[in-house]
């Protein structure tokens, strides 16, 4: 049969749980220069904004390729040699990634 937690257990327990909630603001807080993407239907809406604007943009000057060029690149795609960057030589901290990779991504096509 199991015995009641005694004074002793419940004070263990009660100090590991206040020393693991002290911790936990402070390590899901937000990096300084961070940028809160905004995960609402109008921060998303305000993002598909900006990509429209650019693409309008790109098409005025005529740097977009048309339908028929695109469908003639398709039909005879050429080989190319790609240039890859150097890697890194030191090892880049978890800030450091995350604001490398929001800078190189880019949402192209249709939002539901």
């Amino acid at each position: 049969m199991r015995m009641p937690p005694n004074l002793e257990t419940i004070t263990f327990c009660l100090a590991m749980l206040a020393t693991g909630l002290t911790g936990t603001p402070f390590g899901h807080a937000q990096a300084p220069g961070v940028v809160i993407a905004e995960q609402s239907k109008k921060g998303r809406d305000r993002a598909d904004d900006k990509i429209r604007e650019a693409v309008a943009e790109l098409d005025a000057a005529g740097q977009l390729v048309g339908a028929k060029d695109l469908s003639a690149q398709m039909s005879k795609p050429l080989s190319r040699r790609l240039t890859l960057p150097a890697r890194f030589e030191v090892s880049l901290g978890a800030s450091e990634i995350a604001k490398k990779a929001r800078a190189s991504v880019m949402r192209v096509g249709w939002s539901y």
